[in-house]
């Protein structure tokens, strides 16, 4: 306790000539704050508006977007692919670990030090190796995940850039159950109809263009 008292009382001594010299020091003109320029829709005093607002459901989008579906179902695919892959592995290095130990039992008092070493060195590097092969392929699967989700947004936001420029549509909330960052929304405001269609409208368009 004493020794935090006398840092205390240090901190106390350095820190009161430095609130005195604050109160009494006058400001600068370098130290007078610098205004942003304003953004474009309050940059004009007489053309200031309301912005005009939209939301969208999420979970609807997410379960009517037919590429979202699809690239569901390659997730899945690649998911089944990776754990197939995984579980011969596994069965192979159980049955290779099975066959040392079997082999260690066999030999009883003739296995040698030596050998027993090796066994377990063999067990340890078979362990090892299945570790190494599920961290891999759960690396794989996040990193395709992760590039499909952005290629989503990617053509969301590019969708949107597009429909809310034509309608004149400053702003849309996303909401999903999840995530209830919009607790209310009238109905009147709610594009999620327009923006699947039009989503679903243009990805058929580019599947049939990939056709030809």
């Amino acid at each position: 306790m004493s020794f935090v008292f006398k840092v205390g009382s240090v901190l106390g001594i350095v820190l009161l000539p430095i609130c005195i010299y604050l109160l009494v020091k006058k400001p600068h003109a370098a130290d007078s704050i610098s205004m942003s320029p304003l953004a474009a829709a309050f940059a004009n005093p007489d053309s200031i508006r309301q912005p005009l607002v939209a939301y969208i459901n999420g979970d609807s989008v997410m379960a009517q977007y037919k590429y979202f579906k699809e690239m569901q179902a390659t997730l899945e695919s690649s998911f089944r692919s990776s754990n197939t892959k995984v579980q011969a592995e596994i069965e192979a290095a159980n049955a290779e670990a099975q066959e040392l130990q079997e082999y260690g039992q066999k030999q009883g008092d003739k296995l040698t030090e030596a050998d027993a070493r090796a066994i377990e060195e063999k067990i340890m590097e078979l362990n090892y190796k299945i570790q190494s092969l599920q961290e891999v392929e759960k690396n794989k699967l996040v990193e395709k995940e992760n590039s499909l989700n952005l290629e989503l947004m990617k053509r969301i936001r590019a969708f949107l850039d597009r429909y809310c420029a034509a309608h004149g549509i400053d702003m849309v909330f996303n909401y999903m159950d999840l995530n209830q960052g919009l607790l209310y929304g009238n109905g009147a405001f709610d594009i999620t109809k327009n923006v699947v269609e039009g989503l679903n409208t243009e990805y058929d368009e580019e599947k049939n263009n990939q056709k030809k």
